[in-house]
């Protein structure tokens, strides 16, 4: 691999995308189709990588930063001139030398994929070998957004066949859609129209859905119950925290043996801040809760339903808070 470099061609319109931005940057689940190739190259062992740029370039120097190089293609006359601009790379005089050329539209690949090259070497009389793929779908192409369809279809299909195959039940893969980056913990069981975003960790023996969205930065421990219509985001779930219907909690720290009755919102966003909210273990959230972080209920805590706990005002340990604003509920 030492000797060895790729040039990926990202220089393209993709006129057929009817976008105003380049084609290879439309995302394949939570990164764009060139970060998929890219990935691919770098877990291949290969360091000297080389991005041909072109239409809105600064967008895609953007986005690859310095994880590779990039050379503009300033008049957009073809792959065969794209790989030419790389001509003057010094990497290209060692004799020992090796170039792979890619597609950055090509997302699903894994072997190397060359296409008018083999007529060239066949004039020149040159040895050509080919390599036989098992699988079509690496090869795809994605030249429209039926295509980006298509290929997300074939995605997201080899992300559930890996997570199933580690020991979790996905009861309905075709409603389902989880993201490359997330990890689930054994015999957990995933609902139907569930979705699950990058970044987020599942423990075991967890019970996800249906109509549940777990967004990005959560992390979630073993034995949690989330149920339906339930959005959770930036937020950890201690062990057998239980949220099993219509709640949204988001920037929030949530202990072991929690429980979030429906309805309850955490309100975290003041208009310009997010905000955080910690509720300690053994804690009881009753239906139709809000609580306007940042604020704190503290450990076997309990609100009483359609409490509102105004931002601030922490729920000592073990005591009830009932109306609104929240206010401490003693026995007569």
């Amino acid at each position: 691999m030492k000797n060895l470099s790729v040039v990926i061609l990202a220089a393209g319109e993709g006129t057929r995308m009817n976008s105003n931005i380049p084609k290879i940057l439309h995302k394949l689940g939570s990164k764009p189709m060139l970060g998929h190739v890219m990935e691919n190259v770098q877990a291949a062992g290969i360091k000297n990588i080389f991005v041909i740029t072109g239409y809105k370039s600064h967008l895609v120097e953007k986005y690859v930063g310095d994880k590779a190089k990039c050379i503009q293609q300033k008049s957009l006359l073809g792959t065969a001139d794209a790989v030419w601009q790389i001509k003057d790379e010094a990497i290209l005089r060692d004799k020992d030398a090796r170039l792979l050329v890619i597609y950055g539209d090509t997302p699903l690949i894994t072997e190397y994929y060359l296409t008018d090259v083999i007529e060239v070497f066949n004039k020149k009389g040159l040895s050509i070998n080919s390599v036989l793929t098992e699988d079509q779908d690496e090869i795809l192409g994605v030249n429209s957004r039926q295509g980006l369809a298509k290929a997300y279809r074939i995605f997201r299909t080899r992300i559930l066949d890996k997570i199933i195959a580690g020991g979790v039940t996905v009861l309905d893969p075709e409603t389902t859609f989880i993201d490359e980056k997330v990890k689930i913990g054994k015999d957990t069981v995933v609902y139907p129209y569930t979705f699950i975003e990058a970044d987020v960790d599942i423990g075991k023996n967890c019970s996800i859905g249906p109509f549940c969205r777990i967004r990005s930065g959560c992390r979630i421990s073993d034995d949690v119950s989330l149920g339906n219509f339930v959005e959770v985001n930036r937020s950890s779930i201690g062990e057998s925290a239980r949220i099993k219907h219509q709640s949204y909690i988001g920037d929030t720290i949530i202990g072991k043996n929690v429980n979030i009755g429906a309805g309850t919102i955490v309100a975290n966003y003041d208009g310009k801040n997010k905000n955080q909210t910690i509720i300690e273990a053994d804690a009881f959230i009753g239906t139709g809760t809000i609580l306007v972080a940042p604020v704190k209920v503290g450990k076997g805590a309990m609100t009483g339903a359609g409490t509102v706990v105004p931002k601030n005002k922490d729920v000592p340990d073990r005591t009830i808070v009932v109306g609104v604003p929240a206010r401490v509920f003693k026995k007569k």
